[in-house]
């Protein structure tokens, strides 16, 4: 079996790019947390794994290349990296888990994701510069807060395969004014679409339009729009 290594710490040595040495299968929980220096990462082939909080308040961090050997991100990954501009999501990368993205100020588009079925709680919170959201078209479950505060965001189509939309998911999205709707949500949570006041809600689903909007809690009357 060949030699595997896993990053557990990077002790910066004021490099811009980081440098990896040969094997490495795994970035570790918090590995390179609150790197200020860096603002390129090439993570290279070959690693499956990268930890929770591994990048996470990398603040002057600008490009990230992730390989298609990745298939685990963890918690937090790139919180707070506020200056990433984009990112793609190999195609092995199922879920993208709590907080993964959050508060990633500058983040504008995330390329790629074909293979996600979650998109976790907080995953792209307070990403105020994202004007689309990742693919979606196998998602299944969309976290809590998941899109909160991303206040460019414009357009958002939500797949067929949709079963969970939980509560708050696009909380605070003041520009989102077209989301194409599924015909059926199993479970659908509280103010999913509240402080999106531009949001045309005249193509939801009758069977769904009443749970999405109910009350006034959101820019509809429910049932009909």
């Amino acid at each position: 079996m060949p030699f595997e290594i896993s990053i557990e710490r990077y002790e910066s040595d004021g490099a811009r790019e980081a440098s990896f040495p040969p094997g490495v299968r795994r970035i570790g929980d918090e590995a390179f947390r609150g790197c200020d220096d860096l603002e390129e990462i090439v993570v290279p082939e070959g690693v499956r794994e990268i930890g929770a909080y591994a990048f996470s308040a990398c603040l002057n961090l600008r490009r990230v290349s992730l390989p298609e050997s990745l298939s685990s991100l963890g918690t937090s990954a790139f919180e707070h990296c506020q200056k990433l501009e984009e990112i793609a999501l190999p195609s092995n990368v199922r879920c993208v888990p709590r907080g993964a993205f959050k508060g990633c100020f500058a983040l504008r588009r995330v390329l790629g994701g074909e293979g996600l079925v979650e998109i976790g709680d907080q995953a792209f919170s307070n990403c105020r510069a994202l004007e689309a959201a990742p693919a979606l078209a196998a998602v299944e479950a969309i976290g809590r807060r998941a899109f909160s505060g991303c206040r460019t965001l414009r357009r958002v189509e939500l797949p067929s395969l949709l079963r969970a939309l939980d509560d708050e998911a696009f909380l605070s999205c003041p520009e989102l004014s077209n989301v194409v709707f599924p015909e059926e949500i199993d479970e659908v949570g509280h103010g999913v679409f509240k402080g999106c006041p531009k949001l045309d809600c005249s193509a939801v689903p009758e069977r769904i339009a009443a749970r999405l909007f109910p009350d006034s809690e959101g820019p509809c009357e429910p049932p009909g729009c």
